[in-house]
């Protein structure tokens, strides 16, 4: 099975998936009007959610013990071309596709078992290729990886397969550790153990003096603290979960990159949140964070709370529902779903409510100027005009419908679905 990855920085919530029959949605979608659109393309042995490098190119990934690959697809007025593919092995996979600075730029990242190749887009050139260490993400440069040492800390590596700065592919450029004030093991000596020894055998310093630290924090009945996941933000922050809690670094790998060093010993992180169900995305260094109604947006930079807005209040008895959070291509609005409550689109500068669905939408997708709504239960998937609040496409799913995923293109002209082994891809009509 596939996993394709597409919504921001990792650590994001997962794609929302409703259990049903391929067949019987292809039959519904083919019969069912769309506001003047033509009938979709369809992209057989898909999976995972679809992701839109720009607003011309398709991102997916075709499964399959025989011919799996990652494919981009160009999209025109006669359907859909494929422009580019990359053979992968047969076995679990994780597509990612990381922004760049400049528009329809960004990086394609293929995470499998313990290596990571990365292609840069446009173009399709290859970014760099890692063996052995299980990434936790990577920037939008295709420059700097993030990876797992421990349970307790992290290394930024250069990926570059040219770094010209006379650093091999794969060094360590910096180190840090999750939660914040944990530091290795530095009492009485000791005799090291085996996986210390191997480990410093291995030229990995950090991970041994990890290991002697936990060792000894162990004979003491104290576990060390775990980290669940990591990412970085599009200004070089990395945001990560530890111990049921959400941070962000007070220090920025970019910068640390830059040769600026690093201006405190992480002593100082972010903490956003202490809650697991808390829900974010980044925009530059923009991070808007949901939890249980209430959306904030935060300057990581300077760490500053910048507005927050009460979407609602869940009802006495309801579950605590992490809800989904999505920035629009440029940066400029904000989107946030949570439960059984209306999608809310917001102004990413002030926290304006600029328009609020009529009903619950467990899927969306967000352009500068359009929304994409899928209603599992109803069966409703639509395109509406923020500026207008018209209609601009709907479907009828049915209710038996499977949905992996949904993805509005940055001009809002094309629309795609993901079922259970299938991408749909409709054009979306101007406003």
């Amino acid at each position: 099975m596939l996993e394709s990855v597409t919504r921001g920085p990792a650590g994001g919530p997962p794609s929302r998936v409703r259990s049903g029959a391929t067949g019987l949605l292809a039959l519904v979608l083919w019969a069912s009007s769309s506001a003047g659109c033509s009938g979709p393309e369809v992209l057989s042995g898909t999976e995972g959610a679809p992701r839109f490098l720009d607003s011309g190119h398709l991102l997916s990934l075709r499964g399959g013990e025989e011919g799996a690959q990652v494919q981009v697809h160009a999209l025109s007025g006669e359907g859909l071309r494929e422009v580019q593919a990359w053979p992968l092995q047969a076995g679990p996979a994780a597509l990612r596709f990381t922004p760049g600075k400049a528009p329809g730029e960004g990086l394609i990242c293929l995470l499998q078992g313990e290596g990571a190749r990365g292609w840069r887009w446009p173009g399709g050139a290859l970014a760099f290729e890692s063996r052995g260490r299980l990434l936790f993400d990577v920037d939008g440069e295709g420059r700097l990886g993030l990876a797992p040492t421990s349970e307790a800390y992290y290394e930024a590596l250069d990926l570059s397969l040219a770094s010209g700065e006379g650093r091999r592919a794969g060094a360590v450029v910096y180190r840090g550790s999750f939660p914040p004030g944990y530091r290795p093991y530095a009492g009485p000596e000791r005799q090291p153990g085996v996986f210390e020894r191997s480990a410093r055998g291995a030229g990995a310093e950090r991970l041994a003096d990890f290991l002697g630290w936990a060792a000894a924090r162990w004979s003491q009945r104290e576990a060390p603290p775990g980290a669940q996941s990591a990412a970085f933000s599009p200004s070089g922050h990395v945001i990560y979960r530890a111990e049921g809690a959400l941070f962000a670094s007070e220090v920025s790998l970019a910068e640390v990159r830059l040769g600026r060093g690093a201006r405190g010993a992480g002593g100082r992180d972010l903490r956003l949140a202490s809650a697991r169900e808390a829900s974010y995305a980044c925009a530059g260094s923009r991070l808007y964070l949901h939890l249980d109604g209430l959306l904030q947006a935060y300057d990581l930079r300077t760490q500053r709370k910048l507005w927050e807005v009460r979407l609602g209040s869940r009802p006495e008895g309801e579950a605590l529902s992490p809800g989904w959070v999505e920035v629009s291509p440029a940066g400029t609005k904000v989107a946030c779903g949570w439960g059984h409550h209306p999608v809310t689109v917001l102004s990413a500068e002030g926290g304006e409510v600029l328009y609020q669905d009529a009903g619950p939408g467990f899927d969306f997708a967000l352009s500068e100027e359009a929304l994409a709504l899928c209603d599992y239960e109803s069966g409703r998937l639509e395109v509406v005009s923020l500026a207008s609040r018209a209609t601009l496409f709907r479907s009828d799913l049915g209710t038996y419908a499977s949905v992996q995923g949904l993805a509005l293109s940055p001009d809002g002209r094309w629309l795609a679905l993901q079922s259970q082994d299938e991408t749909w891809v409709w054009p979306v009509p101007a406003p």
